[in-house]
């Protein structure tokens, strides 16, 4: 990242094949286990493709329901994907990048996000990453939980 960039690196082992872990992830059913801040989420295709967009309802700040679209910019099953946000206005400066690269017992998880706003939002997305990142590593644990450790 960019020295004026914020942003997050997650990475977790997963013990199952790299398209099971893809596969549940991008699920509507299942995309909330994974971000606990995300109450609904919905892809305008299935499969997602690139420029595929992603309507959501989340838990914002201070508890406060937000809407929010985001569009695939990348999608590469079951490596990798690419999320960029569009609406509100703030979430254009937000993109999420999702490695998953297949080890000979299970599969690595990277989860990258990248915030680039201007110089007078620095503050708030300081704190919304902050909390994104809670978000982030819960979801990491619920992985864990649902697909195990390589072993």
């Amino acid at each position: 990242m960019r020295r004026r960039d914020l942003g997050f690196t997650e990475v977790v082992e997963l013990g199952c094949a790299a398209d099971d872990v893809f596969w549940y992830m991008i699920h509507p059913d299942t995309a909330p286990t994974v971000d606990p801040t995300v109450v609904e989420w919905r892809c305008d295709d299935w499969p997602p493709k690139p420029g595929s967009l992603n309507r959501l309802k989340t838990i914002g700040p201070a508890g406060l329901p937000m809407r929010l679209v985001s569009r695939f910019t990348e999608f590469a099953a079951p490596n990798r994907m690419v999320i960029e946000g569009v609406r509100p206005y703030f979430a254009k400066w937000t993109r999420g990048v999702h490695d998953l690269e297949s080890l000979s017992n299970g599969t690595r998880y990277t989860y990258r996000v990248e915030m680039r706003p201007p110089a007078i939002f620095r503050m708030p997305y300081r704190a919304m990453a902050k909390r994104l990142r809670r978000g982030v590593q819960e979801g990491c644990v619920r992985l864990i939980e649902r697909f195990g450790s390589p072993g």
